[in-house]
């Protein structure tokens, strides 16, 4: 059974935006709700969630641009801070039903904690190339924990935002149902929507440029500076 829809009574809190040419955006207009990705079970003795996925339409500009630089929004709509780490997916629009296809790369972020009840944006700029855009593409947001319980991993989830400020989105996404398959092209899983109320487009933005930071990526979220955000490449069928 999917989680449910939740409305936050807070403002969320907004991190630097990531550097460079963007290329697509919405960060800016938080709609007030996040949404749970769920599912959380036992995948190569770790907890691993559902993956929640947004659709991503560049500016023409970016098209075939290589991306270098990302922000995305994390809700924690339980009652504790929960420490997690985050696995970003990219895959191209060309799965069934325009769903995500081809898998484009994958990142997993050191463990992050996210405090209760809160929305943060996270901006990562590696000065390196993350993936190459296609006109369409989607990004997944998956978590994983070894030291959470299943209960804690699940109050974790995506914050909704709409509309995007540069780029397009559909009011459409993609709920992953096989925990495990963020790092696989095709991922099991189904297409849908909140009826438009609200509209089912996440915090996420994407830049073609980068212009480095002094330290490898600075994190500032629910108003506490943290470490650099540090990520790996995973490796396809991880």
């Amino acid at each position: 059974m999917r989680p449910f829809l939740t409305y936050l009574p807070i403002s969320f809190l907004l991190a630097a935006s990531a550097h460079g040419t963007v290329i697509y955006s919405d960060i800016t207009n938080f709609s007030g709700f996040g949404f749970q990705n769920g599912g959380a079970t036992t995948v190569n003795g770790a907890l691993v969630t559902d993956t929640v996925a947004d659709d991503i339409s560049v500016i023409p500009a970016g098209v075939g641009a290589a991306v270098t630089g990302l922000t995305f929004s994390v809700a924690n709509l339980g009652t504790a801070s929960v420490t997690a780490q985050v696995i970003l997916t990219f895959w191209d629009a060309n799965g069934a039903s325009g769903g995500p296809g081809t898998e484009l790369g994958a990142l997993e972020f050191n463990a992050i904690a996210f405090p209760s009840g809160e929305v943060g944006t996270f901006s990562y700029d590696p000065g390196t190339t993350i993936f190459t855009a296609p006109s369409e593409f989607w990004v997944g947001e998956t978590f994983t924990s070894t030291t959470d319980t299943a209960g804690q991993l699940n109050d974790l989830g995506l914050g909704l935002f709409a509309p995007p400020t540069v780029g397009t989105s559909t009011d459409s996404f993609f709920a992953g149902t096989t925990p495990g398959q963020f790092n696989t092209s095709n991922p099991a899983g189904t297409l849908s929507n909140f009826g438009g109320n609200p509209v089912a487009d996440f915090g996420f933005a994407f830049s073609d440029t980068d212009t480095p930071e002094p330290a490898s990526a600075l994190l500032v979220a629910a108003g506490i500076a943290l470490a650099a955000l540090f990520a790996k490449r995973l490796a396809p069928g991880r």
